[in-house]
């Protein structure tokens, strides 16, 4: 196939494959196209783009890079293989493409976005503070880098600066679901929840479409939850797990649990469990059952339970957030791997230590957790030591909180 009208067809096509799942027969028209003429760059880069869908990130940024060399230019191109790059762990040249392709597209939004989550998982909160203030100058009509702001002054405990912001820009997005949803948040951090509430329900009618009015049940059932007007919250939460949302399920197993209900907690556990979905909130439950269960006197089964999630964090190597490396160390604590887990508290230690730029705020919501995990591995020790050997398990009289994590 020469013709170049018909090459740009084959290319629409292949394209369009790959983007409704089909991505082998994609590869299979460009496997057909003559890579000789003027096109070749960009049957490289659609190329590589269907491997980037298809997860195979070493073909991909061979093949994206082949069209770069080829002199093909295109904001995607750069998007894709800054994208790369993340895959590759290479963040610092991700947000040097990302950059680029935020100069060839400067109306795009979304390389600005990937360059600030980039900064904030480095431990740069500076910069990505630079980059969050640079989205408010180069797209003011849009709301992601107030969002940003306001979330890092919450962060660091300046919820009446982050107020203060938002009653600036209320005129420009006070009809915005987004908005509303951090107001109500920034007024939450203020423990003004009846105030949060009112506000939200005001605005119920600006969430007009499926998407939006689900997060506004997100928001309302969050609001209730924190008031302690659980059920008010209950229904909301109940419609929202069964929209997908799995942090309405925790709400409801940490609800159950609550009410000391174990078989519905871990009934509920094992249906969102068995979803395939292996996010930090599957660990979360996991986590949880184990300890239903040991507060029951399964301790067999709590073991199996605690190897699972413990396994699972260890074939997730180090690409973890905080919370997930101190229950990491906490699972292997519980299953006598004492050394192992204070070593893995004391490489978060320093990494988090290291984080001089970092608002003090934010490195003390790591660093207490893990001197609270740490203490509780030293409480572990001393039982032992003190403990003669051990009696058969009795069944708890009361289950585990859901905030049990440390």
């Amino acid at each position: 196939m020469n013709d170049v009208t018909t090459i740009e067809n084959v290319l629409r096509q292949a394209e369009g494959l790959a983007i409704d799942g089909n991505p082998e027969e994609a590869l299979k028209l460009l496997n057909g196209l003559d890579e000789t003429g003027e096109m070749s760059g960009h049957i490289s880069f659609i190329r590589g783009s269907t491997y980037l869908r298809m997860d195979q990130i070493e073909l991909a940024d061979e093949h994206l890079n082949d069209a770069l060399n080829k002199g093909f230019v295109d904001f995607t191109l750069f998007e894709n293989l800054a994208i790369v790059s993340l895959r590759l762990g290479k963040n610092h040249q991700a947000e040097l493409l990302f950059r680029q392709a935020s100069e060839l597209a400067p109306a795009e939004i979304r390389p600005l976005e990937m360059i600030f989550q980039i900064r904030m998982a480095l431990g740069d909160p500076e910069g990505g503070r630079g980059v969050a203030t640079e989205m408010t100058r180069r797209h003011p009509a849009r709301i992601n880098g107030f969002v940003h702001l306001t979330e890092m002054l919450v962060l660091e405990n300046k919820a009446k600066e982050a107020m203060d912001m938002l009653v600036e820009i209320e005129e420009r997005f006070s009809a915005n679901p987004i908005y509303i949803q951090f107001r109500a948040f920034t007024m939450a951090k203020l423990e003004k929840y009846d105030e949060a509430l009112a506000y939200v329900e005001e605005r119920e009618s600006y969430f007009f479409d499926e998407g939006a009015k689900q997060l506004y049940k997100k928001i309302k059932s969050n609001l209730l939850l924190a008031m302690k007007r659980i059920d008010d919250a209950l229904p909301l939460l109940k419609e929202l797990y069964e929209l997908g949302d799995r942090e309405s399920g925790f709400a409801m197993v940490a609800e159950a649990m609550s009410r000391n209900d174990v078989e519905a907690a871990i009934k509920l556990v094992d249906e969102m469990t068995g979803d395939g979905q292996n996010d930090e909130i599957y660990y979360r439950l996991l986590f949880l059952k184990a300890t239903m269960l040991e507060s029951s006197g399964e301790a067999e089964g709590a073991q199996t339970v605690y190897e699972l999630a413990l396994n699972g964090l260890k074939e997730s190597g180090n690409v973890l957030g905080a919370e997930m490396h101190i229950l990491r160390a906490n699972l292997a604590a519980r299953l006598g791997f004492k050394k192992e887990a204070l070593d893995d508290l004391t490489v978060l230690q320093e990494y988090t230590e290291s984080l001089t730029e970092a608002p003090e705020e934010l490195r003390s919501s790591i660093l207490v957790p893990i001197e609270k995990m740490r203490e509780t591995i030293a409480r572990m020790e001393a039982a032992e030591k003190k403990a003669p050997a051990a009696p058969e398990a009795k069944p708890a009289t009361k289950v585990a909180s859901a905030d049990a994590f440390v």
